[in-house]
C-alpha cells in the first residue's frame, strides 16, 4: 500500500483520491502516484483537475486549446492526447512551409 503524496496517509492500491484528505493522489489516466501539489502527472502529462471528481472523458480541455489530437497504439503501450490552439497550429504550418 502506498502513501498519499499530499497528507502521507495510507492510499489503497485502487484509489485515485485519498480517503483521508480527499485530494487526487493518482493520475486518472496512467494511475501513477502524483508528486506533492502537482499540476500534472510527471509520467504522462495529464493535468490534475481541481474540484469535484469527474471521469476523464468529461474533463474539459483548457479553453484556449480547441484542437485535439489523439493517438493510441496498443499491445499495452503508447497513448498521446494533445490539445493545441489555432495559433500554435499556424506556427507549425509556417515552419513546415519554409524553404530550406
Amino acid at each position: 500500500m502506498n502513501q498519499c503524496p499530499m497528507c502521507g496517509d495510507a492510499l489503497p492500491d485502487r484509489a485515485v483520491f485519498c480517503p483521508a484528505c480527499a485530494k487526487q493522489a493518482r493520475c486518472k489516466v496512467c494511475r501513477d502516484i502524483l508528486e506533492p501539489n502537482a499540476r500534472a502527472c510527471v509520467s504522462c502529462g495529464t493535468a490534475v483537475v481541481e474540484g469535484p471528481a469527474s471521469p476523464v472523458s468529461e474533463q474539459p480541455y483548457p479553453s484556449a486549446a480547441i484542437n485535439v489530437l489523439h493517438f493510441k497504439e496498443d499491445r499495452r503501450g503508447r497513448a498521446l492526447n494533445f490539445s493545441f490552439t489555432d495559433a500554435a497550429m499556424t506556427t507549425v504550418g509556417e515552419w513546415s512551409n519554409r524553404e530550406e
